[in-house]
């Protein structure tokens, strides 16, 4: 057996073979019913993960996005997030100000160049947002 066939033994022999993708699907039930809908993808690898970026329309109006992001690692999972950005880096006083307003929320999450609330479902983003 040469270098090729024992890598590719090892890789078929893998519990995991075949599967590339864990995410819930689930997370993207809606309460609301057809009031939501997703806008066009927009794909990017970065960094060596492939991230895929969709807006979520509610009513016609864009209230956040989703964002799916794969490793660039075999097994690892597809992860998804549902994304409410709320300051960007360029706005100081507005990001001082979400900072202390959602200090204590579970969903804050510093990205550096921005800041957001992200939810693993669906359902969470339209709850805070008063929707469901």
């Amino acid at each position: 057996m040469n270098i090729v066939q024992e890598i590719e033994q090892r890789y078929r022999n893998n519990p995991k073979h075949g599967v590339t993708f864990s995410i819930d699907a689930s997370a993207y039930e809606c309460s609301v019913g057809d009031r939501v809908s997703f806008g066009d993808n927009t794909t990017d690898m970065q960094c060596g993960v492939l991230f895929n970026w969709q807006d979520i329309i509610l009513d016609g109006k864009v209230v956040g996005y989703l964002q799916e992001a794969k490793n660039g690692r075999l097994f690892d999972p597809m992860t998804s997030s549902f994304i409410v950005p709320i300051a960007d880096c360029t706005e100081h006083e507005l990001w001082d100000e979400m900072k202390v307003k959602y200090k204590d929320n579970p969903h804050l999450y510093d990205a550096g160049e921005t800041l957001q609330l992200r939810f693993a479902t669906l359902n969470q983003l339209l709850e805070h947002l008063k929707i469901a």
